[in-house]
């Protein structure tokens, strides 16, 4: 008798709390209802798991205040230049939309989607910026500052291939090659094992060869991979190319094999007198200007386009090998899905086996 009369009370109580309830909280709540049960979730489990997993924020604090911190820990954590800039210039960006006065707490979702959605940008561009931000939400939580992720709830852009993946052609990569292998001279070494300053007045382009066959054959990251590995990390000898934990994007040891063609590029260098000190930077003093200057000379892509290197390489790769497991260590992916999705059917058997067969001058 008791226990009717308990749930009794219990039932009138919810039945007073939903009459005051606002029609827009129903549609909200029929809303979220039809959701999880899709899942097979009712609201009741949906309410534990979230009062399970987010207590409430020890330090309550503004946008402004939140991105600063944020900023600050990942310049300590040693993170590269090019990414603290990368993440800078995105939550800055969007606390300058209005929302750097905001409370953490009070950011939602439909804000978040609200700025990439004004600012009209590619699918690509719109999650890079979504997944910066979800990365400062959850340095956050992790560190107080907030007890939900907003950003996870919003959605991802399905991106055209085509417009990520910008590759060279088997004939663009030999111009290439061919006139940086060009011999004009002298190339000037020094006590060091350095190579004399760039000299305007010549077209010898040589110091460049063994960052192009890197890039080309090897698929490395062009600025934290290439732009820091030295001839230590170079075992022509071995068919094996080493990138230390430190200089990878995912701070995680990896090795590429060389195919053959590599490999004779790389003995070529040799004999041309490069890489006599094993800790002498692969990128050659004055690297910009010789590569703007080669490209000129060249008469082929003057505007580069993003990763052209390393997506030749996957591209040629996947196309010629039909390896998506063996192209993912080499690229250092997490998974072998973004090959598949990103290089497969770009190029045709045929033209990949001629980029595999760019050799040195003899």
């Amino acid at each position: 008798m008791a226990e009717q009369m308990l749930r009794k009370a219990e039932l009138l109580r919810a039945g007073h709390a939903a009459w005051s309830l606002s029609d827009e909280e129903r549609i909200r709540f029929v809303a979220a209802r039809e959701r999880l049960s899709e899942v097979g979730a009712t609201v009741e489990q949906a309410v534990d798991f979230f009062l399970r997993h987010s207590g409430p924020a020890r330090k309550q604090v503004s946008w402004f205040i939140l991105r600063s911190l944020f900023l600050e820990a990942k310049m300590e954590e040693g993170v590269s230049l090019r990414y603290q800039a990368q993440l800078k210039s995105v939550v800055k960006a969007f606390g300058l939309a209005g929302h750097d006065s905001k409370m953490v707490s009070e950011i939602t979702a439909r804000d978040i989607e609200g700025w990439l959605t004004v600012n009209g940008w590619a699918a690509k561009t719109w999650n890079n910026y979504r997944t910066d931000l979800r990365t400062a939400f959850s340095w956050g939580m992790e560190n107080g500052y907030a007890t939900i992720n907003p950003a996870e709830a919003v959605p991802t852009k399905a991106a055209d291939r085509t417009e990520d993946v910008k590759f060279l052609s088997t004939g663009e990569c030999r111009a290439l090659l061919q006139r940086a292998a060009e011999v004009h001279g002298d190339l000037g070494w020094d006590r060091r094992g350095l190579c004399d300053p760039l000299d305007e007045k010549t077209e010898d382009h040589r110091l460049l060869v063994p960052m192009l066959v890197i890039g080309l054959f090897a698929g490395l990251r062009p600025v934290r991979e290439l732009g820091q590995m030295r001839w230590v990390d170079v075992l022509e000898e071995e068919g094996l190319l080493v990138v230390s934990a430190g200089r990878a994007k995912t701070r995680e040891r990896r090795t590429v094999d060389l195919e053959p063609n590599a490999v004779a590029w790389l003995r070529w260098c040799r004999a041309q007198g490069m890489g006599q000190r094993p800790e002498t930077t692969i990128l050659p003093p004055g690297f910009d200007r010789r590569w703007k200057r080669l490209r000129k000379a060249c008469g082929v892509l003057e505007t580069w386009p993003h990763d052209a290197m390393r997506h030749s390489f996957a591209t040629m790769h996947l196309a010629h090998f039909r390896n998506e497991a063996r192209l993912q260590l080499y690229m250092g992916h997490n998974s072998a899905k973004l090959i598949y999705s990103n290089y497969r059917g770009l190029v045709t058997p045929a033209e990949a086996g001629k980029f595999w067969s760019l050799m040195p001058p003899a």
